[in-house]
């Protein structure tokens, strides 16, 4: 019979267990191999609910990374489709993530593919896929365009002022860039420049998103919000809309704090 671990008494126990990979994963081009190893780990730990509820932390010890990759992982997969992810709360406080694996006729869901930079436009799934592969562009869009009204927010640009086209938003999500990292770039970017004349013109999609700039982007926004999001040294203050960057960014705040993963 297998045993069926609580949450607590997992995150204590010594790794055991498989990584469960099906082959239509195994055989991805798109999957890193990380990618795919989380994914069969997670799969190996579904017990008879349906789901895996062991934490970052457990998922780490077992791979020999940080709790931080598995994260960054976990949030790749979810973005993807192949896993959905439910955290049970208790008086507003997580008690237990729950990762559920998508199938569709014993195999994870095509729609779930983390497309490569070449598939931008075909929503990252084979054509003649039908509605797996628009419902998962629609998906995808979607959340580009969430993210260019956060970044629209936290510049304060308005009216005319707003940017309309998600230009490189859209590439980034379809190769596994998950929603908080794009908000963590804004913010750093934002925070960096958002006072500087010469580099506030450069808060827009296709600077902050571009596919060559974006890798050394994110691993600078993630050393400074390791490091406590320290604020640099103010000039003089620059309105990059009709409102503030500062203001902007709090005012939509609000609405995205209920959707960040």
């Amino acid at each position: 019979m297998t045993q069926d671990l609580s949450p607590t008494t997992l995150d204590q126990t010594p790794v055991t267990g498989w990584a469960l990979i099906p082959p239509a994963v195994a055989a991805s081009d798109v999957l890193t191999p990380l990618q795919k190893l989380v994914l069969g780990r997670i799969m190996g730990l579904v017990g008879q609910r349906g789901y895996c509820f062991a934490s970052n932390s457990f998922l780490a010890r077992g791979l020999g990374v940080r709790p931080g990759t598995i994260t960054n992982v976990v949030s790749a997969l979810v973005n993807a489709g192949l896993l959905r992810r439910e955290q049970i709360k208790d008086d507003k406080q997580t008690v237990e993530r729950r990762l559920w694996p998508i199938f569709a006729g014993g195999v994870p869901h095509v729609e779930g593919r983390v497309p490569s930079e070449s598939e931008h436009d075909t929503g990252g799934v084979p054509s003649g896929s039908g509605v797996e592969g628009r419902s998962s562009k629609t998906r995808v869009e979607k959340s580009a365009h969430d993210i260019l009204e956060y970044l629209n927010a936290a510049t304060g640009r308005t009216g005319a002022e707003r940017f309309a086209s998600p230009v490189g938003i859209t590439a980034r999500l379809k190769a596994g860039v998950s929603l908080d990292d794009a908000r963590l770039v804004i913010d750093h970017k934002v925070a960096e420049w958002g006072d500087n004349e010469e580099m506030c013109p450069f808060l827009r999609p296709q600077t902050l998103f571009g596919k060559e700039k974006f890798p050394g982007y994110l691993a600078a926004a993630h050393r400074w919000d390791k490091n406590g999001r320290p604020m640099p040294k103010r000039r003089s203050k620059v309105s990059i809309g009709q409102t503030t960057q500062g203001q902007g960014a709090s005012q939509y705040a609000g609405l995205v704090q209920g959707g960040a993963s």
